[in-house]
């Protein structure tokens, strides 16, 4: 499918200067009225109760690729990102109040979410003495084991 571009060529005076169309292929835009496509999907939350992305895609018509790139529109942004949410939604609910929330962490994790994992290296909010904080009676180390000319004696604790 064609479309065109026109260019209007004006002097700084406002005199036309030239015009030129320019043919440019691509695939036509789904949408054209934002509206229309926050309508369409009012209609699938109002009619779906388990909402997935997929489902979404379907509803209107497009594949979730198509649905991801219309998000990158900025007319379309908030429309898409907010149906998004909604679907987040549902899936924490699940993934909180369900017996079985494996398939729902997959498809979080699908959808941006990660597993996070913080270790706190704290005691009482001080930091941990690390061999007493005596760093300094540590021998000396070559390749990972105690220099042979260190003067320190070496103790091992176990």
């Amino acid at each position: 499918m064609y479309s065109e571009l026109q260019y209007t060529y004006m002097s700084e005076e406002g005199v036309l200067i030239a015009e030129e169309v320019v043919p440019v292929e691509g695939r036509p835009p789904v949408w054209t009225d934002p509206a229309v496509v926050q309508e369409q999907i009012d209609e699938y939350f109002k009619n779906e109760t388990q909402p997935t992305l997929a489902g979404l895609a379907v509803s209107l018509g497009v594949s979730r690729a198509t649905l991801y790139n219309y998000e990158a529109k900025t007319e379309y942004l908030d429309i898409i990102k907010k149906a998004r949410d909604k679907v987040m939604k549902v899936y924490e609910e699940r993934l909180i109040y369900s017996n079985m929330p494996t398939g729902v962490i997959f498809a979080l994790k699908n959808m941006g979410w990660r597993d996070r994992v913080e270790t706190d290296l704290t005691s009482g909010g001080q930091p941990f003495p690390l061999l007493g904080g005596r760093s300094s009676n540590l021998p000396e180390l070559t390749d990972g084991l105690p220099s042979h000319n260190s003067d320190r004696e070496v103790t091992t604790v176990k």
